[in-house]
């Protein structure tokens, strides 16, 4: 099943609006690149579809860095976004319903 059409069954199937269970579920899927240095960790997440979106966490002291913690900050922030990427969609998937009416 394509993202288009699961975010169409999700808003189906949740009142017309994106669950934090296809967030989830997208970004499980999704393959995840990470780059450091002393302070930073960027996460690169790709989705199936190709998209790519980036989230990053810093320090200001190198003293207090900790990559594991880092990562799950610069990931939770792609989720973030994704909610961003996957709302752009819905709109578009409703528009087309309301068309298709």
């Amino acid at each position: 099943m394509m993202l288009i059409e699961r975010i169409e069954k999700a808003l189906k199937s949740n009142n017309g609006k994106i669950p934090q269970e296809l967030i989830e579920i997208e970004a499980s899927k999704a393959k995840k690149t990470y780059f450091k240095t002393d302070n930073t960790v960027i996460c690169v997440m790709r989705l199936e579809s190709g998209h790519e979106i980036v989230g990053y966490a810093q320090v200001l002291d190198k003293n207090n860095f900790d990559e594991n913690i880092g990562k799950r900050v610069a990931e939770n922030k792609c989720k973030d976004k994704l909610w961003e990427v996957l709302g752009s969609i819905a709109i578009v998937v409703k528009e087309f319903e309301k068309k298709g009416e």
